[in-house]
């Protein structure tokens, strides 16, 4: 049985190096063996195989990749990717509940590779992790799903929406209610901001912790048993971060606005 096209790639280092120079465009031999450091043996086999496959054409003496190994290239980074965020922590990653990203974002999950993962103690599982701090207050824009409360958060942005941060803030809600109930003082500053735009979301499905800065992304998902877990996710990186705002403008996107 013959392999797929994809299998066939991911299953070779060799062709994996070989397909990512070859996005660069068309290259002789004598340039990709240059590129190698190796000789005509030990490359062309890789080639030849690359170009029956289907993978290469061979034109005049230079290799390019099909049309199907430029799609091949797309899917194996995409596999890449979630592979090695995956080994970040696979625990982390085998009990959280992922059922709430759309089907789009869970295929480029792996551009979250760029990422460590927060462990919370018992005796701060309560407070503001300073990086989180740090973003908010260092931002332009802030869009972020809440679907718990945590004791700081009714406040936290407060400061910086006072000095000019705008804020965008999705809640489920019963959490609404209870930010009302328990923090009215802060719902009510929120509700009137000229920075805040609040969005009610419906509690269908349990939605990850999300908060994305202009810099900073954090991410935290329950787990499989429904119970929100002591590890979150944070990134500096711009494809983790645009990532995540995907992610919140999906939630806006079947939410209504709070007036």
């Amino acid at each position: 049985m013959q392999a797929s096209p994809i299998n066939f790639v991911w299953l070779s280092e060799k062709r994996r190096s070989l397909l990512y120079y070859l996005q660069n465009g068309p290259k002789d031999i004598e340039e990709i063996k240059s590129h190698f450091g190796v000789t005509s043996r030990l490359i062309v086999p890789e080639i030849k195989k690359m170009v029956k496959a289907g993978i290469m054409i061979e034109t005049d003496g230079f290799y390019k990749l099909s049309n199907i190994g430029k799609l091949n290239l797309e899917s194996l980074e995409d596999i890449i990717n979630t592979a090695e965020l995956i080994e970040i922590d696979p625990d982390y990653w085998e009990n959280s509940d992922l059922t709430a990203i759309p089907v789009n974002l869970y295929q480029r999950i792996g551009k979250l590779k760029n990422s460590t993962i927060y462990n919370y103690n018992l005796d701060d599982i309560c407070d503001c992790p300073v990086q989180l701090r740090e973003g908010i207050g260092a931002s332009k824009d802030v869009l972020t799903f809440m679907p718990f409360l945590p004791p700081l958060q009714p406040s936290l942005y407060l400061g910086p929406m006072s000095k000019g941060t705008h804020v965008t803030m999705i809640l489920t809600k019963s959490i609404m209610e209870k930010m009302k109930r328990e923090f009215p003082l802060e719902y009510e500053k929120h509700l009137r901001s000229p920075n805040c735009h609040l969005y009610l979301c419906d509690e269908d499905i349990l939605r990850p912790m999300i908060v994305v800065t202009d810099n900073f992304l954090l991410l935290g998902f329950f787990k499989k048993n429904g119970v929100y877990g002591n590890k979150e996710l944070m990134s500096y990186d711009k494809r983790a971060l645009e990532w995540g705002r995907e992610l919140c403008r999906h939630y806006i996107s079947i939410s209504e606005p709070v007036k």
